[in-house]
């Protein structure tokens, strides 16, 4: 028993070591109503696929000047953020009949500059640091 103790606290221990702080800094968010959706994606298929590994929920009622500072422990490796402003709470981006978003969204490191969907590897980035922070501004129509 106390072996099997031992071994459950190494594993414990060996999973949080490699658990990396990712602060995210959200910008430019239009209000406290609704929820953010921060998705993370591991690679193209993900995101294309429209399925990423997961997916926050995050309560937007400390929203303090347009911004949010949003915490996440995830492994060391290569990421593509994206954050939707759900101010519906549907848990989807709401797009208008032409499939434009009625709703805030956002890429890791990525400035929207047209509403055409960027590739993964424009916005893919490496946690590689112990803590480690990126920039998302949101962008509506």
């Amino acid at each position: 028993m106390k072996k099997q103790i031992l071994i459950l606290i190494a594993i414990t221990i060996g999973t949080f070591s490699n658990a990396q702080t990712l602060l995210i800094n959200a910008q430019n968010i239009k209000s406290n109503k609704g929820q953010l959706l921060v998705s993370i994606f591991e690679n193209e298929k993900q995101y294309l696929d429209e399925k990423p590994v997961t997916t926050y929920i995050i309560d937007k009622s400390d929203i303090l000047q347009g911004k949010k500072t949003i915490k996440l422990q995830l492994k060391l490796g290569s990421y593509g953020i994206t954050i939707i402003d759900d101010t519906d709470k549907d848990k989807n981006l709401t797009t208008n009949l032409i499939g434009y978003p009625k709703e805030g969204i956002g890429l890791s490191n990525y400035k929207l500059k047209a509403f055409k969907r960027p590739k993964f590897n424009e916005f893919k980035f490496n946690l590689n640091e112990s803590i480690q922070s990126i920039h998302i501004d949101l962008t509506y129509l």
